[in-house]
């Protein structure tokens, strides 16, 4: 009877436990007079890049920030929503802020949770993420990764206002020991995409290219284009 009465306490404990509650991201600040004031508590940065985002001259910043522990995050696959799941692991964010003419103070413009990916998401070949930089006026991230088939990704987005939204991209895919590959290069000012297939040791020669049009859809902005790999911008080809 006495071990029968502690097996329902066990139980009664265990059932009432709280489900463990997924990682809740910080509000960035909206201003600061430097970097070490805008970075919250148990983050840090991984990356950085210096260049005029908005058009007006003065050098902006963006940071790529890591949480300095494992948790608990949900992450979308596949198409965005049918596809959640729960890792473990150090969840990143993409910030952007523009500097005021004076350079004195540094205004938030863009907190992103979801599109860098994190260390465990890049196959074999370790930490996907590769670096973050400002291109011509436009936030360029590239991404690689994979095990014997292999993939480069390649994103610029650029401030349009009141959103940021998806100008190129280029996605690369291809077998380490057989060089079999195709490479597409994304135009969504143009809505185009050039393909280049055949083999990654004759790019000059002996590979096909070709153009197509794309769909007819909405430019992605950060809000609506969730990360990596989760859009399927033709059918059967993911972005």
């Amino acid at each position: 009877m006495k071990y029968l009465l502690i097996l329902l306490l066990v139980s009664c404990l265990v059932v009432s436990l709280p489900a463990q509650q997924p990682f809740v991201f910080p509000a960035l600040k909206k201003a600061g007079m430097n970097l070490q004031d805008l970075i919250p508590k148990n983050w840090y940065a991984i990356d950085t890049a210096y260049g005029d985002l908005n058009g007006d001259q003065v050098s902006d910043v963006v940071l790529v920030l890591e949480h300095r522990n494992a948790v608990r995050e949900h992450r979308a696959y596949g198409d965005n929503t049918t596809e959640i799941i729960a890792e473990h692991q150090r969840p990143r964010m993409l910030a952007a802020y523009f500097a005021t003419k004076n350079k004195a103070l540094l205004r938030l413009a863009l907190q992103n949770n979801d599109f860098v990916l994190r260390a465990s998401e890049g196959g074999k070949l370790g930490d996907p993420y590769r670096d973050v930089s400002i291109d011509k006026g436009a936030l360029r991230m590239r991404f690689s990764g994979g095990n014997s088939w292999r993939w480069n990704l390649d994103y610029q987005f650029r401030y349009k206002g009141t959103a940021w939204v998806l100008t190129a991209a280029n996605s690369e895919y291809f077998h380490q020991e057989t060089g079999e590959m195709t490479s597409r290069s994304f135009d969504f000012i143009l809505q185009e995409v050039e393909v280049v297939s055949g083999s990654i040791h004759s790019r000059a020669s002996g590979n096909a290219t070709f153009r197509e049009s794309l769909r007819d859809e909405p430019m992605r902005t950060f809000l609506t284009f969730k990360k990596p790999w989760a859009w399927e911008i033709l059918p059967g080809t993911y972005l």
